[in-house]
């Protein structure tokens, strides 16, 4: 049995994280080896993010005093809560990959809900998240896209070129020949 005063505690602990977030996802994480757990923090505390199993009903009363009343009616089970403090994407990636790496807990790990930017967001949501190309990828793509052209430019450039020489180069041997 919790205390009362741990309550509080746990309550005050929930509000001071939330209000410095960017998203929060929280996960079903039933049967999850503790080991596991360590693992997936570390992993995200290194990307700005932590995780922490929560107890649902002071959960929700610390989402309720943040983001507004009944944002959450319905965490079901024994929930963990991924805070993410920089990059809303990279952590939900980071237990989409944890999840791959670990079989056994790809139908266990089951996202719930989230918030992000102050709105609430679905289990469906947070999958699309984790599918997302990371911020470089992105803008590896832009770079590939803008550089498409100029490529395209010089291969065209040095064919004439190429084409010139070749022509030069046959007269050249036509005029030794004769």
């Amino acid at each position: 049995m919790i205390t009362k005063t741990k309550k509080q505690n746990m309550l005050k602990s929930y509000i001071e994280e939330l209000k410095k977030v960017k998203a929060v996802y929280l996960f079903s994480a039933k049967g999850v080896a503790a080991n596991d757990i360590t693992e997936i923090k570390k992993e995200l505390k290194q990307n700005n993010a932590s995780f922490k199993m929560v107890k649902n009903n002071i959960f929700k009363l610390a989402v309720d005093e943040v983001f507004g009343e009944g944002k959450f009616v319905d965490l079901i089970g024994q929930v963990g809560a991924v805070f993410a403090f920089e990059d809303a994407v990279i952590p939900t990636k980071l237990v989409d990959e944890f999840k791959t790496r670990h079989k056994e807990y790809a139908e266990v790990i089951v996202p719930q809900k989230g918030i992000l930017d102050n709105e609430i967001i679905e289990a469906t949501d947070i999958d699309r998240l984790a599918k997302l190309p990371t911020r470089d990828q992105l803008l590896g793509q832009v770079l590939s896209v803008m550089v498409g052209p100029v490529r395209g430019f010089i291969t065209v450039s040095s064919g004439v070129a190429k084409s010139f020489v070749q022509v030069v180069k046959a007269y050249g041997e036509k005029k030794q020949a004769n």
